[in-house]
């Protein structure tokens, strides 16, 4: 949960944000965000989904979007109503006046890099309908969105002109905990225009991998001798199974798995006189080191950030007001 839970920190604004000169105007466009919503006890899931949607359309139409859930920085939001009043209408009508705050900033460390508030009005025959009618006024044209998603890439590139070392290093500390997933995403984050820390990143990113796959197939094979050493039999066979086409074949110990799976598929045959048809994942020249390492990332890191931000969402939604349906 360390990802959300510093995207709280990052709206309370704990940490200042770093300084150094920044890269050309043209680099900006490699950077990535991604929007997220604070939850908040004001506003219901319907609201709060709405608004999100809303901040995908501004970044997307400043070229920021990210299509993912994982990227290190975001655009996140907070509501406050300034006014809330009863229309004297026949049905009566509920009016706000909200003061939307957006953040640009880092939701590992929690750092924000600007913000800007936008005012909004809206009226509506119930509370959700008068919120989303504020906060469909507020534009993705708005000029102060340009400014203030400009003023963020270039923070984002001073962090990491400034702060290379450190994120190298808490990578590293993620990965000597077997925390591979984390390390991977500290180390992916890093966008190419600060050249310097990208290439060591991506550097880095590779031996990550291959630790990764060499600890999980120890790991794996361990569990695959367990599962057959209880049986011995085609049912025990199976079970080891489901733990060896989960190693890597670039890892270092697909050759002892290999020849764990021979030697299973001769006891399979003595008892059963039948082949045991069975086939480890295989390596694919067309693969590079680096490609392999991207993919675990994606197929891997990804998921979990999108599954921890899915849980946030859903404890949110348990305890917010029912208001407005």
């Amino acid at each position: 949960m360390r990802y959300i839970v510093c995207i709280f920190a990052l709206i309370l604004g704990l940490q200042a944000s770093a300084q150094n000169d920044v890269g050309k105007t043209d680099d900006f466009g490699r950077i990535r965000i991604t929007g997220y919503v604070a939850p908040a006890s004001e506003m219901n899931s319907s609201v709060a989904t709405y608004l999100e949607r809303k901040i995908d359309i501004i970044i997307t139409n400043y070229g920021m979007g990210s299509g993912t859930y994982n990227e290190r920085f975001v655009m996140a939001a907070t509501v406050e109503i300034e006014e809330k009043e009863i229309v004297s209408t026949a049905p009566a009508k509920i009016a706000y006046k909200l003061n939307v705050n957006f953040f640009i900033g880092d939701g590992y460390d929690g750092k924000i890099f600007t913000s800007t508030s936008i005012s909004a009005k809206g009226v509506g025959d119930t509370e959700t309908k008068a919120y989303k009618s504020a906060l469909k006024n507020i534009k993705a044209s708005n000029p102060e969105f340009r400014a203030f998603i400009d003023e963020g890439k270039s923070k984002i590139i001073q962090y990491y002109n400034t702060q290379c070392d450190f994120i190298l290093k808490d990578a590293e500390t993620m990965a000597a905990r077997k925390e591979f997933n984390l390390a991977s995403a500290i180390l992916f984050s890093v966008p190419d225009v600060c050249k310097d820390c990208y290439d060591k990143a991506m550097d880095m990113s590779v031996e990550v991998y291959k630790e990764q796959i060499n600890y999980e197939c120890k790991q794996y094979l361990a569990k695959a001798k367990a599962e057959w050493n209880a049986g011995q039999n085609l049912e025990a066979a199976e079970e080891a199974g489901y733990y060896l086409t989960r190693i890597d074949p670039n890892s270092e110990c697909y050759s002892e798995a290999e020849a764990f799976v021979t030697q299973m598929g001769k006891k399979v045959k003595e008892l059963n006189d039948r082949e045991w048809d069975f086939k480890l994942k295989q390596h694919d020249d067309n693969v590079d080191i680096m490609h392999a390492a991207i993919n675990a990332y994606e197929t891997a890191v990804k998921h979990d950030l999108a599954s921890q931000r899915q849980e946030a969402n859903r404890e949110y939604s348990k305890e917010v007001d029912n208001w407005g349906k």
